[in-house]
């Protein structure tokens, strides 16, 4: 069974006390391009100052990393599209 079903993090609206982070593993993550967050900012922004209203100002991250843009040339050699159509 999956740990957020065992432990969720919100339970009946409030900071479910006995809910714990699972370490991080090591290795890459999945991060968006800054072009990719620019279009998800607004409704991140929402949703946050919603969770910092009802949870405090800890409670979401602040800085969100994004990945290097790939160049054309990596999505052509790897999905045989152009930039245009990747």
């Amino acid at each position: 069974m999956l740990v957020n079903a065992m432990e969720p993090r919100i339970v009946d609206e409030a900071i479910n006390p006995a809910w714990y982070q699972v370490p991080p593993r090591a290795g890459a993550r999945f991060l968006l391009t800054a072009a990719e967050l620019d279009g998800l900012r607004g409704q991140l922004e929402v949703e946050n100052n919603y969770l910092r209203q009802r949870f405090g100002q800890t409670f979401c991250d602040r800085m969100l990393p994004v990945s290097d843009e790939l160049p054309h040339r990596f999505l052509e050699e790897s999905t045989g599209r152009t930039g245009a159509e990747a």
